[in-house]
């Protein structure tokens, strides 16, 4: 999954939202952020479930793209706890700057982890 295709604040916006709002084994439906499209939302949600970092469902019915977001899985946490500090952030988003965008999301989560590491051991 390349990150061309996701929207990184929104991804971290979601994660913080199922952090202090979710309920384990309940799965969200529309969940509703300020600034994003319910469609975007749930894109989103899909890209998360493929990259692991939520478990989701794909509520669709005919026309309507609609997916529900639950538990955050260990995956999502390492990223949130890896991202949650606001320097790592930036220079994370910085290194997609650079790259254009065109790195892969398993890179870019090893990243952070890694710019975490070096800033807390």
């Amino acid at each position: 999954m390349r990150i061309l295709e996701m929207k990184m604040d929104l991804i971290k916006d979601i994660l913080i939202y199922l952090e202090e709002n979710g309920r384990p084994g309940e799965l969200i439906r529309g969940l509703d952020l300020e600034g994003y499209s319910s469609e975007e939302i749930s894109y989103h949600i899909k890209l998360m479930h493929e990259c692991e970092l939520v478990e989701a469902r794909d509520s669709g019915i005919d026309q309507v793209f609609l997916w529900y977001v639950g538990d955050i899985r260990c995956k999502g946490h390492e990223f949130l706890n890896a991202i949650r500090n606001e320097s790592i952030w930036n220079k994370l988003k910085n290194k997609l700057k650079e790259e254009g965008g065109a790195i892969p999301f398993s890179v870019l989560s090893s990243l952070a982890v890694k710019y975490a590491e070096q800033k807390y051991l």
